[in-house]
């Protein structure tokens, strides 16, 4: 297999998943969850009431799918632990403990802020059953302190330039520290452009007929500034609890 076509091929599937990650954002409601799977809010908050449903083939039903709804999921089984039936919150543990054990590295951060957010609760059976994740997995306590430490001191850092520079046009401040999710996605965003500027210039490595090349860094482009604009409207969201 020659390197140009398996240059090729990276790039064809990174714009495939770019492609797939912007329709995806892009079909929800401004302010809403993502819904990569195209549930929407209601549809999750539904699925996390059959978690407690009577029926086990209900149950496993709506584990399956608000397992692979993924991040869109995840504040949904946050406040289903939280409130749910007893049995809707042993699943909706079980389904955020899955995703903090598995690999996909855009889950495990937001899975694990959930079950730490479950686990400084008031003692119940929720709540040490969250703590007893959350202290196996030290490399996520470190992860998450270290977003809410730099989240802490970007806004520092704003509000002693604007202390110092009083009659400059004030800069609207990030996030709130609490809202690690939101961070997640930024960070989400940012490495999905970042992996969009590099497809573009593989495709040029490619020289392919000039009219399918254009195509193609024309659909990556129309992404990419999509891609942009999502990370505009995160800016100042903040998540309250």
């Amino acid at each position: 297999m020659s390197s140009a076509y398996s240059v090729g091929v990276g790039a064809l599937l990174l714009l495939a998943a770019l492609l797939s990650a912007v329709h995806g954002q892009e079909s929800r409601p401004k302010g809403a969850r993502p819904a990569a799977t195209g549930l929407k809010d209601a549809e999750l908050k539904a699925l996390g009431k059959q978690l407690g449903a009577p029926k086990e083939s209900d149950r496993e039903e709506a584990k399956k799918k608000m397992q692979a709804a993924g991040l869109a999921a995840i504040e949904t089984l946050g406040d289903v632990a939280a409130t749910g039936t007893n049995r809707a919150k042993d699943n909706a543990i079980e389904i955020l403990k899955t995703h903090v054990e598995g690999t996909d590295a855009e889950l495990r951060l937001p899975a694990f802020e959930e079950l730490r957010r479950l686990s400084t609760g008031s003692k119940s059976s929720i709540q040490v059953a969250a703590k007893k994740i959350v202290d196996e997995y030290k490399d996520l306590r470190e992860q998450s302190d270290a977003a809410r430490l730099a989240a802490r001191a970007k806004r520092a850092e704003l509000r002693e330039s604007a202390a110092a520079n009083p009659t400059a046009k004030p800069q609207p401040l990030p996030a709130p520290p609490a809202d690690p999710l939101t961070q997640l996605r930024r960070q989400a965003i940012e490495q999905q452009i970042k992996d969009g500027e590099a497809s573009i210039e593989k495709i040029r490595q490619l020289k392919l007929p000039k009219e399918l090349e254009a195509q193609q860094i024309a659909a990556v482009t129309i992404a990419l500034q999509k891609l942009r604009s999502q990370l505009k409207e995160l800016d100042g969201a903040g998540r309250k609890k």
